[in-house]
């Protein structure tokens, strides 16, 4: 990826060109029709929060599967083996998630995405969010 970047002579690339780069080489879609693919796809797209997982614990959008970015090469394969699968990843901002849906389109998956804005994006849209701590009641133990 870094191949790409016009960097000029003797400039050395920063995060922003590598997210800019990524995003350029992937699919990003919006909130809205991530939605409607999750809603109405067959098969549906695997939805991969690609946060912490502290972050993921805190909120994240039903139905996902939290694939930390930072083992996302180590563990994508062994999940998901079909190249074919098609995967639509978050993080907070959509930033992390497009540097992770490069990094896959690199490995051979085929139908990578990234929801542009991320969780952030999603909640200001008004989709529904999963708050773990709202869902536990008396009881519970916490």
């Amino acid at each position: 990826m870094v191949d790409e970047l016009h960097t000029g002579p003797g400039r050395v690339p920063t995060v922003r060109d590598l997210i800019e780069a990524a995003k350029r080489k992937i699919e990003v879609v919006s909130c809205q029709e991530a939605a409607r693919r999750l809603a109405a796809a067959d098969p549906a797209p695997v939805l991969v929060d690609v946060r912490e997982e502290w972050e993921f614990d805190l909120a994240h959008i039903g139905g996902s599967v939290h694939v930390c970015r930072g083992t996302l090469e180590m563990s994508i394969e062994q999940d998901y083996p079909d190249r074919d699968t098609p995967l639509l990843l978050y993080c907070s901002r959509g930033e992390r998630s497009a540097l992770a849906a490069a990094t896959l389109l690199e490995l051979g998956y085929r139908r990578v995405s990234s929801i542009d804005g991320g969780l952030h994006a999603w909640r200001e849209s008004g989709l529904p969010v999963v708050v773990p701590a709202e869902q536990r009641g008396p009881g519970s133990g916490i």
